[in-house]
């Protein structure tokens, strides 16, 4: 499945730029506007053991207009769910 492999990518490239650069930060922005870069971005504070609510509310905090459309949550949702088929 095509998502798995962006999810699968996507952490895998977070992992290492942390490891390698602790000290830097990554910017991460969806053209069409559609919610999928806050997504992103919860899964990796997920990943990295924040809780699902406190990943959440930090994304409401810095994107409001992107929390308040439901695509946001759907699209989070989902994502978390592929995330649980695989975690080990």
């Amino acid at each position: 499945m095509l998502i798995n492999g962006v999810i699968r990518d996507w952490l895998q490239l977070v992992r290492a730029s942390f490891r390698d650069h602790p000290e830097h930060c990554i910017a991460v922005h969806c053209v069409a506007g559609l919610g999928r870069a806050p997504v992103l971005v919860a899964l990796a504070l997920i990943e990295a053991g924040m809780k699902y609510e406190d990943a959440v509310e930090l994304i409401r905090r810095f994107v409001p207009t992107q929390c308040r459309m439901g695509t946001f949550l759907k699209q989070l949702h989902f994502l978390e769910a592929v995330i649980d088929q695989h975690s080990p």
